[in-house]
């Protein structure tokens, strides 16, 4: 935070901080299994999800001069791999910014000699105000498929778009989508996210 900025400011700058706002989302979520696992069941629709691991702000380092920070990694007890990404703008969750992710995202977890088939199924997930890929609807969830017959490649990689702005408020994803965007924790519908965020503005301040 710059120094020149006064207390009134400063506070003023926290309050309108959300969790759409990736620096304040990588920090809240930081060491937090628990946000992350939230976030992961309602956009994926599976409430046996457990995330056992969480990273923020991680850089993988791919090709020669290619590199990425991702800005929230996971794993859950199945050994999947999540990487789930806040965009301001729907341009910077484009379908080969995603498809680049995902190979980063694979090139952080394999280890050197591993095997790629020990590569574990992956998911690279996009937030974004609006709609990124321009279909009108609030979730869409990308998977390779075989032209001739349409059934699914499935070489465990999936690719998640998120519309914040399209999402039906009276649904878990819309409550979720909600509660990125506002400000005011004590707004929020999930307790979770509430106290996490609650706990950082406070201790910003």
């Amino acid at each position: 935070m710059p120094a020149s900025l006064s207390i009134e400011e400063a506070g003023r700058l926290i309050e309108d901080l959300c969790l759409m706002d990736d620096v304040f989302f990588s920090r809240c979520f930081e060491g937090s299994n628990a946000c992350a696992e939230l976030m992961l069941r309602v956009i994926l629709g599976r409430n046996d999800l457990e995330v056992t691991e969480t990273r923020t702000q991680e850089w993988i380092q791919g090709l020669p001069g290619h590199s990425a920070k991702l800005d929230i990694t996971a794993r859950d007890s199945r050994g999947s791999i999540y990487d789930i990404e806040i965009q301001k703008a729907g341009k910077g969750a484009g379908r080969r910014r995603a498809r680049f992710y995902s190979a980063m995202l694979d090139a952080g977890w394999l280890g050197k000699g591993e095997d790629c088939s020990s590569l574990p199924e992956s998911y690279v997930i996009f937030i974004t105000p609006d709609d990124a890929i321009g279909r009108g609807l609030a979730l869409y969830n990308a998977e390779r498929c075989v032209r001739e017959t349409g059934e699914l490649y499935d070489d465990g990689t999936h690719i998640v778009h998120v519309s914040e702005s399209l999402a039906d408020r009276e649904t878990d994803l819309g409550k979720l989508m909600h509660d990125l965007s506002c400000t005011d924790p004590e707004k929020m519908h999930y307790n979770v996210l509430r106290e996490r965020t609650r706990f950082f503005k406070k201790q910003e301040e």
